[in-house]
């Protein structure tokens, strides 16, 4: 919806999102009034999981609204991306939502587009998840159901609640069905419906999705239960208010955390074999150690600040008799020990100098695996000069059966596909200078990837732009990726399952391209429609004998102003010429 700046805010430095409306809807009076009344209630909202709307405005009749920038991946890029969640997880994540809208909806505002593209899990120190939602009630400011007054569909229709895919009243339990669509996808890695849009809205509105356990089997029934309930297709039969669903998700929660007999820590005190008595002591991590008493006395004595040796009898007996026994030895004795001891230290110290060079040059999967996702989370990660592509190919090279190694090669492919998507960019570019571009001769399917680009960046002809990239995609030949790819050659050497996915991508843009740009077109026949129609009114009162002379002049005034607005705004729009030429018509019969 519309266009999206980065942006700093001057008197602050505060980096921030501004979100403008589409040129055709901020041109649309219904819209606008609706934009103005809504904002004032987006701003009232203040919740750690909710990115907050700090201003909103106007600029040269275009509305805007400035929100908090929050650097991370989305949910929806996160499963793009192969990853799945734990339910333990996928609870956690549940509740910091359902907190986030129930101080929404205390506010009486509604969501009404909850999906994975306005989730957002900004970095967070020391690991974990914490979500943000965003974009909260821009859903209301285009209308109340998921179509537009043009009849086109408003959202995303995998993730709409059967009320709004029926053009119906959305409320707080539509906010509840879309969460768990959400749930539901982060633990399946796909939404239960999926297909052709009017197929999609179909199933949201008639079709019992699957039970999730029949495609995760490790997910608890209580929270397969709360699914299933969330997604009922009646908003009466869904759980009331967000306040219930985090009840409900506590339980699920507390259920799991409960230990099991087998694992619960003992409490009995462990058994000293010498009969002395015993001191538990914890040390700075928190671990129980054991000591006998004499332990304990030299502990507490050293935190005093006293002596940090603890001497008995028995030992001062023992030193003395070493003392005696070495005296008597021969010195050559002696010279074997020291050698003997010397090197035992060396092989000590050897020993552990290989643990720490182990552990420091070639770190474990959990530590590579942790850098790799600090460099990934970055937001401008594709335009690193090092991309993370190398250490993603040495974590598969080192831990090739991990369970997150397929995970990490969908990344850098994407990565790789992103880098690549920009060097075409960048030749296009050069074609707009008039520069010359390397062709290769035989590699047709960037030829075509480049001539798309070039139909759609330069010449504007999205329509031919969009024909070439549809038959990239149907190119014949392996749908998937190079069997284990390293994910930097989709960069070098792409293969061809690459140029259809760059493809799809811009088929995707171009074809919002056409829809705005025909919802546009649309929108103009029928202002210049309604001009007509307000020419012709104003006809019938010059010709009425009735009207006064003087507001008979003033009527014709106001027709030929008309007449001539339609034919200087509309002249260069191909979808307004019949309009035009009857403004043109009924002007020449005019004078």
């Amino acid at each position: 919806m519309g266009t999206v700046y980065e942006a700093t805010d001057p008197a602050t430095g505060r980096t921030v999102a501004i979100k403008t409306l589409p040129l055709h809807l901020a041109n649309d009076d219904t819209i606008r009034r609706r934009f103005q009344s809504e904002i004032d209630a987006l701003k009232r909202l203040r919740h750690p999981c909710i990115v907050p709307m700090l201003a909103w405005g106007e600029e040269e009749g275009l509305p805007f609204f400035v929100m908090d920038y929050v650097p991370g991946l989305t949910l929806e890029a996160l499963l793009r991306s192969g990853k799945r969640f734990t339910w333990r997880d996928t609870v956690s994540i549940a509740q910091e939502i359902v907190r986030a809208l129930k101080s929404a909806h205390d506010l009486g505002v509604v969501h009404r587009d909850l999906k994975p593209a306005n989730l957002i899990f900004p970095p967070a120190a020391g690991g974990g998840f914490h979500v943000k939602l965003t974009d909260f009630g821009i859903a209301k400011l285009f209308g109340e159901t998921g179509l537009t007054r043009s009849g086109s569909v408003l959202g995303t229709p995998e993730y709409m609640a059967p009320e709004q895919a029926a053009s119906q009243h959305v409320d707080r339990r539509g906010d509840l069905y879309n969460l768990g669509l959400v749930m539901f996808a982060m633990l399946a890695g796909k939404p239960p419906f999926q297909g052709a849009v009017a197929e999609v809205l179909e199933s949201q509105r008639s079709r019992e999705p699957p039970r999730i356990t029949t495609l995760v089997h490790d997910v608890p029934k209580p929270l397969a239960d709360l699914i299933e309930r969330l997604l009922e297709k009646t908003p009466g039969r869904r759980p009331n208010n967000a306040t219930i669903v985090a009840r409900m998700l506590a339980d699920v929660a507390s259920a799991a955390s409960k230990p099991s007999e087998q694992f619960a820590p003992s409490t009995a005190m462990p058994e000293v074999p010498d009969g002395l008595p015993t001191t538990i002591v914890t040390d700075v991590a928190g671990h129980t150690v054991q000591s006998d008493s004499r332990t304990a006395k030299a502990t507490q004595s050293s935190s005093k600040g006293g002596p940090s040796t603890f001497t008995t009898r028995e030992e001062d007996a023992l030193a003395a008799r070493i003392e005696r026994e070495r005296k008597s030895r021969p010195n050559w004795l002696m010279s074997w020990l020291t050698t003997a001891m010397a090197a035992a230290i060396i092989s000590s110290v050897l020993a552990g100098g290989c643990f720490i060079g182990k552990h420091v040059f070639f770190p474990g999967a959990d530590s590579v695996h942790a850098r790799i996702m600090q460099i990934v989370e970055k937001p401008d990660v594709h335009r690193l000069e090092y991309p993370p592509c190398e250490k993603i190919e040495s974590f598969l090279g080192r831990f090739p059966d991990d369970p997150r190694a397929d995970g990490l090669r969908q990344i850098g492919r994407e990565i790789g596909l992103d880098r690549l998507q920009k060097q075409m960019r960048r030749s296009i570019l050069k074609v707009k200078l008039g520069l010359p571009v390397k062709r290769n001769a035989g590699d047709k399917l960037r030829d075509s990837y480049l001539e798309g680009l070039r139909l759609w960046l330069v010449q504007k002809d999205q329509d031919a732009a969009a024909k070439e990239f549809r038959g990239i995609i149907a190119t014949p030949g392996n749908n998937g990726p190079t069997e284990n790819p390293s994910p930097c050659d989709v960069t070098d050497n792409p293969d061809p399952a690459a140029w259809r996915e760059l493809a799809r991508r811009q088929l995707k843009l171009v074809d919002n391209e056409l829809a705005e740009a025909r919802g546009e077109a649309l929108a103009n026949t029928k202002k210049a429609e309604a001009m007509l129609r307000q020419a012709a009114e104003l006809r019938k009162q010059v010709d009425d004998p009735t009207t006064h002379a003087t507001e008979r002049v003033i009527a014709m005034v106001q027709r030929h102003a008309l007449l001539e607005q339609v034919e200087d705004t509309f002249a260069d729009d191909p979808e307004c010429a019949e309009q035009v030429k009857e403004a043109r018509r009924l002007l020449d019969a005019d004078r």
